[in-house]
């Protein structure tokens, strides 16, 4: 792709589902914040490595039992500086940094900062995230 309307489009369906995800990560529906993933999608985290939707609505259903994540959590994932590189027609790469807030409802305070790295692949039209790599610092 070389700069045309289809990858700019692409660029910004790409950065949408990045920055939805991060509202899906703390207030939004789990069947939302899976559908940005692909079926079999990998989530390398610094505690270890997620494999299909099946763990990842695990770790969000354990995050939102405990209230340390989702709606209520008064938790704030903020992504700023996305970054998407096209790799072909359906595959792209996006780097974005995140801040992590606690306590936004009384005194936020922020906890983590870091990156996503992700691999996009396109299928049926919509683009989903077929691997994030999370790195703290």
């Amino acid at each position: 792709m070389d700069g045309t309307i289809d990858e700019l489009a692409a660029q910004l369906a790409i950065t949408n589902v990045v920055c939805r995800l991060a509202i899906c990560t703390d207030q939004g529906g789990l069947d939302d914040y899976l559908d940005a993933f692909v079926a079999e999608a990998e989530l390398v985290l610094p505690i270890g490595t997620l494999q299909g939707r099946t763990e990842l609505r695990e770790l969000a259903e354990s995050r939102r039992a405990t209230g340390t994540g989702g709606p209520g959590s008064n938790s704030r994932h903020v992504v700023t500086t996305v970054s998407v590189a096209m790799a072909g027609p359906d595959e792209a790469e996006a780097l974005s940094y995140f801040s992590y807030f606690e306590m936004t409802a009384t005194a936020p305070v922020l906890v983590s900062i870091g990156t996503y790295r992700d691999l996009f692949r396109r299928t049926g039209g919509t683009w989903r995230i077929a691997r994030r790599n999370v790195a703290i610092g």
